[in-house]
């Protein structure tokens, strides 16, 4: 069992059947820790020999808090492109205030089409608005799975 310390945070790497596996345990790389971060990579190694996928704790998120980290995100990721970012945040506006609190990892497909109609039905907005609203939405959920981080 290797557990090692990058970038503050203990990791674990280990070879499995001839396949290697490593992973953050996300814990502070601390000597407290450090017995937690063995029984992380115990119960990982554990889960691969039963033929489960090793599961990850969903840390649940309101879509308001998740939709502000996205902004502050977007905001430096299109500073070459400012009215890009202005777009975003506009676009936003409104999906913060539909989903409001609501959990990211529940804005389904179900959820969007409810969106769409209370943008067109309340608001009235015009089909390219409504266009650039979805374009907004769907890179936050990009952004969200590529960090792993919201959803």
């Amino acid at each position: 069992m290797s557990v090692t310390n990058r970038g503050g945070k203990w990791h674990f790497r280990f070879q499995l059947d001839g396949k290697r596996y490593a992973e953050t345990t996300g814990l502070a790389a601390t000597k407290p820790n450090m017995n937690e971060a063995l029984r992380m990579e115990l119960r990982y190694r554990e889960a691969l020999l039963e033929g489960r996928r090793p599961s990850r704790r969903v840390v649940v998120r309101e879509f308001s808090d998740a939709a502000d980290e996205f902004l502050k995100w977007a905001e430096m990721e299109y500073r070459q492109h400012p009215n890009s970012y202005r777009r975003i945040r506009t676009s936003f506006a409104s999906a913060k205030q539909f989903f409001g609190r609501e959990p990211v990892s529940l804005v389904n497909e179900g959820r969007i089409e409810k969106y769409k109609t209370w943008r067109m039905q309340q608001h009235k907005v015009r089909d390219i608005t409504l266009r650039h609203d979805l374009h907004a939405i769907s890179t936050f959920f990009r952004y969200a799975i590529d960090r792993k981080s919201v959803v």
